[in-house]
């Protein structure tokens, strides 16, 4: 199946250079956006292209669960998360090349494109981010700025030069599939009080990561195995409440955020170069996004618990 997909792919890029293939499959639309390039839109899309990444995700995740809404937060977690590996799991399926290396295709910050090219993951990252943010708010003015932000990264990945077209225009979809299929079973597991229902969504992931057995795979196992955890123990224990004054959100945000990259850059000092040191390393910064900050923040700065769970 593998290598049957993969023929079909090459058998496209070598067929008749049709408008739809050119449109789709061919580097014609990349050196098309990247005949504007300069300095300054370099910079620009490099930037914008950081919205589909790991630490910005956590910076999000952060002041979502920690200041706006635990139950947004943990919807955001588990399709993030789980969405690393869908897409991780069609990549190695198809195998389909990247456009770095093409003739006339200039490809910048190429660290950012390990493994196979489609679908987009920076792109289906910002899809599930924004749209995570506009099913859940429902404001038009969100759900605007979301696609907007969803377009530009999408953009940002022709302009470096490191996906075509159908690459990002299925990251997209795909983003926002698994958004809604994340949803469904987040409220399912909600309405009936079955947090172990989670489970459809995680184990599948830690079969995943175990094949796969790179650091990569473990990163996101060990955030997702602590966000579980999390959802069951503070819901239950701490029931944290995201409401405090401002000068106490900027507080848990200083306090929060320096305490997670410290955790991401000194532990990893610590511990041995391995697979399960990334899983443990980021299981730590997961349960501190989910337990241990929320209960020192009831604990030490008098974040009331609330009255009943958000999530």
């Amino acid at each position: 199946m593998k290598e049957g997909a993969a023929v079909c792919y090459r058998l496209i890029r070598k067929g008749e250079r049709s408008m739809w293939y050119e449109g789709f499959f061919s580097d014609s639309v990349i050196k098309g956006v990247q005949s504007i390039a300069n300095p300054f839109f370099d910079t620009l899309f490099v930037g914008i292209t950081l919205m589909g990444e790991e630490t910005f995700f956590m910076l999000i995740a952060v002041f979502i669960f920690w200041c706006c809404d635990k139950r947004l937060g943990y919807k955001m977690g588990f399709t993030f998360f789980t969405g690393v590996f869908v897409n991780g799991l069609i990549k190695s399926a198809l195998k389909v090349p990247r456009p770095i290396g093409d003739p006339g295709i200039r490809s910048i910050r190429i660290e950012t494109a390990e493994g196979y090219s489609f679908p987009s993951g920076h792109t289906q990252n910002a899809a599930m981010i924004w749209s995570s943010l506009f099913f859940h708010v429902k404001k038009r003015w969100v759900t605007l700025l979301g696609i907007v932000l969803i377009f530009l990264t999408a953009l940002s990945r022709l302009y470096l030069g490191v996906h075509r077209p159908l690459d990002v225009l299925v990251g997209i979809a795909l983003g926002i599939f698994w958004t809604l299929v994340c949803n469904f079973i987040f409220h399912y597991a909600e309405k009936t009080g079955k947090s172990a229902f989670l489970l459809v969504l995680i184990l599948p992931c830690v079969f995943l990561a175990i094949q796969s057995n790179t650091a990569t795979s473990y990163k996101v196992l060990g955030v997702l195995l602590a966000f579980f955890l999390g959802y069951i123990v503070e819901s239950r224990y701490i029931r944290f409440d995201v409401h405090a004054t401002f000068p106490i959100q900027i507080i848990k945000l200083a306090v929060g955020i320096g305490v997670l990259f410290a955790l991401k850059t000194f532990v990893k000092a610590l511990l041995p170069e391995s697979a399960i040191s990334d899983l443990f390393r980021y299981f730590l910064m997961g349960l501190w996004i989910t337990v241990i900050g929320p209960y020192l923040f009831v604990r030490f700065i008098k974040t009331a618990p609330s009255a009943a769970s958000s999530t």
